[in-house]
């Protein structure tokens, strides 16, 4: 039980720092592109938020199908 504790906390760290990273070349990227910063921080947060999420929804149930698979 101590084990399948100490592999979620990995995960969601791991998860974490995904979105983190995510989130901030999203920003950027969005502020390439436009002049008003609360805008950038809009639109950049809104976009890094949605391809975190489908990202990890797509990575995580192929990652899932392929391990049983294996």
């Amino acid at each position: 039980m101590i084990l399948l504790d100490l592999q979620l906390g990995e995960l969601l760290e791991h998860l974490g720092w995904f979105t983190l990273l995510v989130l901030m070349v999203s920003v950027v990227y969005n502020g390439l592109r436009r002049d008003d910063v609360g805008e950038i921080v809009k639109v950049g947060l809104r976009r890094g938020f949605l391809f975190a999420l489908v990202s990890i929804a797509l990575f995580g149930f192929g990652g899932y199908l392929l391990a049983a698979w294996l």
